[in-house]
């Protein structure tokens, strides 16, 4: 389906209103501080380096800010067992909260916050309704190598994906040229996904717009967005998504297939099956329509985009 041109200058203004400052980020990443150094001073807790991860990282995020991730590069040889793989998530995750628990043992006594166990991380929660809540994920290093690291599987409770969070970042600046673009499309994919309860992951999200901006050259927030909504409308996520420049489409008997371009062998999509990409299709012919139906009727055109993104009835 061809791109209309005025949509861009339609998408800005609101794109503008979805959009979080430094300043929405302050007082979280304040608090994320705080843990990360004193996981670092810890002797027995075997941080090698901290940092940002997420949307945050990668200049992505989108309001409201519901969660700041931060990460844990761990020594894995800390956490090898007899085999030469690694123990159960489940050991690293308690172990990880209880270090954490210990750490803010005064703001969890005087019921600040809670610190929780959840499937790839542990969750900091504040009691403050309207305080940003801080996801620790740990990722174990084999020889300190940040290039290839280990991450707790969140569909396999027994079981650990790769991943490699300075190549994502990498990735997506790769793409990003010129800065700005890329990164509003993830964000509008973003309000997509939330609006229209959309179930991919926000990195999968990321591969489409870098995927469709590599294969189509696309250059506008509003025409990458476009650009993947009419693909997956067209069937693309049956037909295998991957990055050109790094490796052809891996065989893969997953049906829903998006590849993550810092693991060929991990597929983003794997719990989704043939209902769901169709199910998924529909929702981005139904926000396409919309999107041509608030260039026809512009006085009304933000009543009819917040209905595209699914935040109307």
């Amino acid at each position: 389906m061809p791109f209309p041109e005025d949509l861009d200058p339609l998408l800005r203004q609101w794109l503008d209103e979805h959009t979080p400052t430094a300043a929405d980020f302050t007082q979280a990443q304040k608090r994320a501080a705080r843990v990360l150094s004193a996981l670092q001073r810890d002797p027995e807790a075997g941080v090698l380096e901290s940092g940002l991860g997420g949307s945050v990282l990668k200049d992505t995020a989108i309001l409201p800010i519901s969660d700041l991730d931060v990460i844990v590069y761990m020594d894995g040889d800390e956490w090898s067992d007899v085999t030469g793989g690694w123990k159960r998530p489940e050991l690293l995750l308690g172990w990880l909260t209880e270090r954490i628990g210990r750490t803010l043992s005064w703001q969890i006594t005087n019921g600040y916050l809670s610190v929780n166990t959840r499937r790839r991380s542990v969750e900091i929660r504040y009691t403050n309704e309207d305080a940003v809540k801080i996801d620790v994920v740990p990722i174990l290093l084999a020889k300190g190598n940040k290039e290839h690291g280990w991450i707790p599987d969140p569909v396999d409770p027994r079981g650990y994906r790769s991943t490699s969070i300075e190549r994502q970042h990498r990735l997506i600046n790769h793409y990003a040229r010129p800065h700005r673009p890329l990164r509003d499309a993830v964000r509008l994919l973003k309000r997509w996904k939330l609006g229209q309860k959309i179930p991919l992951i926000s990195y999968a999200l990321e591969v489409l717009a870098m995927h469709t901006r590599a294969t189509r050259g696309l250059s506008t927030p509003a025409e990458i967005l476009w650009g993947v909504l009419d693909g997956v409308a067209e069937g693309l996520l049956l037909d295998g998504v991957h990055l050109p420049d790094y490796f052809a489409v891996p065989r893969c008997a997953d049906p829903v297939r998006v590849f993550d371009p810092a693991d060929r062998h991990n597929n983003l999509t794997k719990s989704l099956d043939e209902e769901d990409a169709e199910e998924i299709a529909k929702r981005a012919r139904f926000t396409l329509g919309k999107l041509r139906r608030a260039l026809r009727f512009q006085s009304v055109a933000d009543e009819i985009i917040a209905e595209a993104f699914g935040e109307v009835g």
